[in-house]
């Protein structure tokens, strides 16, 4: 993204910056989730890399979650992460928690690992960390038929899907996610809140520049 191309241009590399993608097509056969029901939330990712993006959750998420009776998915767990290592770091109820473990990525549409989600988190701290990354996960929850709600990173900004929990990395009280939550529990506002990805962040559209560009670059050398 232009985030991370900014840390290489000083370098005095020619850069060029396409956008992650998603392949709509291998989410086609896909029915959209029902989000009529529940509703229960899903965070997906691994606790390893992630602790800080989570820890976001601290002192409001597991009461809020109390308040209302919910439970949430933990979909990508692996071998690194030791038991309860995602309810910790949110500060959350374990017992409100299934963990179901992390897929190869080219399984991910198939695999059910979303099943039963209807309402996306997506959580970023505030750090370099979180500049520097995508809006896939919004764009793999909109695939599959499930509104999120997601830290308001330039990239999820650029997006235009989901619902942003305030105006920047910086800018994102607890308040303000606790009121996009408290909206999606409407089983209404979420088919509402269910955003298609725009065909722009289709790799279908971008996956000939990315051709072209390297034999660019091969043919430079």
């Amino acid at each position: 993204n232009p985030y991370i191309a900014k840390q290489v241009v000083p370098l005095g590399v020619p850069t060029v910056v396409f956008p992650i993608c998603i392949d709509s097509t291998a989410w086609a056969s896909i029915p959209p989730e029902d989000v009529t029901d529940g509703p229960v939330l899903g965070w997906t990712g691994m606790i390893s890399a992630r602790k800080p993006d989570v820890g976001i959750f601290q002192g409001w998420l597991g009461p809020f979650m109390e308040r209302h009776d919910l439970r949430i998915v933990h979909a990508g767990w692996t071998s690194l992460d030791r038991k309860g290592a995602f309810a910790q770091a949110a500060g959350i109820d374990p017992d409100r928690v299934t963990t179901r473990p992390v897929v190869h990525a080219a399984a991910y549409p198939t695999s059910g690992l979303m099943d039963g989600i209807d309402i996306g988190l997506v959580p970023m701290a505030d750090s370099g960390f979180s500049e520097a990354k995508s809006a896939l996960k919004g764009m793999e929850f909109s695939a599959r038929g499930i509104p999120f709600v997601a830290s308001p990173s330039d990239e999820y900004r650029a997006l235009g899907a989901g619902r942003l929990a305030g105006t920047s990395l910086v800018e994102q009280p607890s308040s303000t996610w606790q009121a996009e939550l408290e909206r999606l529990l409407d089983p209404i506002e979420r088919l509402m809140a269910v955003s298609p990805t725009d065909a722009m962040w289709d790799i279908g559209r971008h996956g000939t520049d990315w051709e072209s560009t390297l034999l660019q670059a091969v043919a430079g050398r």
